[in-house]
């Protein structure tokens, strides 16, 4: 194993960039070493190998967050917020976790003035603190951030039924989260009152029998995974839809992205080559 390492550690320095990215991508697969070796290399004399050894470490701790929101999505009952926080980090990728958590304190510190445990208290907290939902036709992978929909106060609806959600769980209470053809609502099941993120947060009375779906915060997570790797594909953002992609697909059982999707991601290419 040391022979074949340094053997790698040489062709990182090769002028093939093939060669010095395969030599890459082998020492990020010895998964109980490349943390140790990155750090070996970082304090190298030569500058060439201090940079590939920045750059898989860049690689491995993006490949690390993707494992972690992999094993999250499969959870049953997981955390919410540790989930999209995960997934905001698959997109802006140079954020920090502790960024990230921050945005939503300081968001969660600014409703502080209403209690957030009945519909009419979550309609008024939301209208003036002017939180708004993202047209359908413009929604964006950013749409999908928790981070982002903090700080600007606009994303999806049913990302702003979840963190409407959480924060009346602070305040004891746990409503439901129902899809329907007005978007989706934060329901009261006693009251069977439903309020509507894309209606400017108004309440209405709701028909909802007990065999429609209720999404659990599983569901909400996976459907903002989802999401957000959809509209980076029709964005162009293929980097993204790789990493989003991978974390689908690890949830799901596949061993890599190319198991389940078409090329670009995998299979055959319109030309009839084989993708690699």
């Amino acid at each position: 194993m040391k022979g074949r390492i340094k053997t790698l550690v040489k062709l990182l320095e090769d002028d093939d960039i093939q060669t010095s990215a395969h030599a890459m991508s082998e020492i990020l697969s010895k998964d109980r070493v490349a943390w140790r070796v990155i750090g070996s290399l970082q304090e190298s004399s030569s500058g060439i190998i201090r940079k590939k050894a920045h750059q898989m470490q860049f690689a491995a701790a993006s490949r690390a967050r993707r494992k972690k929101l992999a094993a999250r999505m499969t959870q049953r009952n997981l955390n919410l917020l540790k989930g999209l926080v995960e997934l905001h980090l698959q997109w802006f990728d140079e954020d920090s976790e502790e960024y990230v958590v921050g945005e939503w304190t300081r968001f969660k510190d600014l409703s502080r003035n209403w209690d957030a445990n009945s519909i009419e208290n979550l309609s008024e907290m939301m209208t003036n603190l002017g939180i708004e939902t993202t047209p359908f036709g413009d929604l964006e992978c950013v749409d999908y951030c928790v981070g982002e929909i903090s700080a600007t106060g606009r994303g999806a609806d049913f990302m702003l039924c979840a963190m409407a959600r959480m924060l009346s769980r602070e305040q004891g209470w746990d409503p439901s989260i129902v899809a329907t053809d007005a978007g989706f609502c934060i329901f009261d099941e006693k009251r069977r009152v439903g309020l509507f993120p894309a209606k400017e947060w108004a309440c209405a009375k709701c028909q909802i029998n007990d065999k429609i779906r209720r999404w659990s915060d599983s569901m909400l997570l996976n459907l903002a995974a989802s999401s957000m790797f959809f509209c980076s594909i029709v964005g162009g953002q293929i980097r993204y839809s790789y990493m989003i992609g991978s974390c689908i697909a690890e949830s799901m059982g596949a061993a890599k992205l190319s198991d389940i999707l078409p090329y670009p991601f995998g299979g055959e290419n319109p030309q009839g080559k084989a993708s690699r």
